[in-house]
């Protein structure tokens, strides 16, 4: 969502509807409400990708995201997916909270955490539930973060993801797009290698909605037991609020 739903949040054992809930309603009343900024977005996706890899099968999904921005710079939201597996289904919740520093020169530079608790479609479901902080750099087409988890998809499995963004307006109402991203494990770990994930694509703005297509992809496979993974195209649309 622009640059409103960035990523980041904050660790807690409440459920992750509430923390999202009380993060925002926190941020409100510490917010001057003439400044103060909410956002939002609805949208659907032919296929849920996290760092290159489907978690949905390649089956559609809907995305409900919430974002606020203060003026000192904190920032806080969420998102929760939704798949039809023989009716609708929560795929899982991210929640994310941040600090961004005003601009040195070009740049801002990015502090935050983020919560992870999504479900991993495969022949069964594999949780994937795990926190991270995060810090980097911020610009206006071109941003680039680190991010470190301690207890990467099981306790103890310490990981490293590094991620660089580019997106650019070519002409009115068109936005292009791209992701490059790296997951390292952290010492030695049976089965774990470094993986790259890349997302190509393009955009169309039509008012308040916009229509997506990017190819998008990872190598090498992952671990079992997720299955194979090929690049694809993923395409979807969101109407902001």
């Amino acid at each position: 969502m622009g640059g409103l739903l960035r990523r980041a949040l904050a660790q807690s054992t409440l459920p992750p509807c509430l923390v999202v809930g009380l993060l925002l309603g926190a941020s409100f009343c510490l917010a001057a409400p003439a400044h103060a900024q909410f956002s939002g977005a609805l949208g659907i996706q032919s296929d849920y990708r996290f760092r290159g890899i489907s978690l949905t099968s390649r089956q559609p999904v809907a995305t409900l995201d919430l974002a606020y921005d203060h003026p000192s710079g904190f920032y806080a939201g969420g998102s929760a997916i939704v798949m039809n597996e023989d009716g609708p289904r929560a795929l899982g919740f991210i929640e994310y909270a941040g600090f961004a520093t005003p601009r040195i020169g070009r740049v801002s530079l990015d502090f935050g955490v983020d919560n992870q608790n999504l479900s991993e479609y495969a022949d069964k479901r594999y949780p994937l539930n795990y926190s991270e902080v995060y810090a980097g750099i911020a610009g206006s087409h071109l941003s680039a973060h680190v991010y470190y988890s301690p207890n990467y998809f099981r306790r103890g499995v310490q990981t490293l993801y590094a991620d660089v963004e580019a997106s650019m307006k070519p002409a009115d109402n068109w936005r292009l797009f791209g992701h490059l991203g790296t997951t390292a494990p952290i010492g030695r770990i049976a089965g774990r290698h470094q993986r790259y994930d890349l997302r190509v694509g393009v955009a169309r703005q039509f008012g308040p909605l916009e229509l997506q297509g990017a190819v998008t992809g990872a190598s090498p496979a992952p671990p079992a037991p997720a299955p194979p993974e090929r690049a694809a195209v993923v395409v979807g649309a969101s109407w902001y609020f």
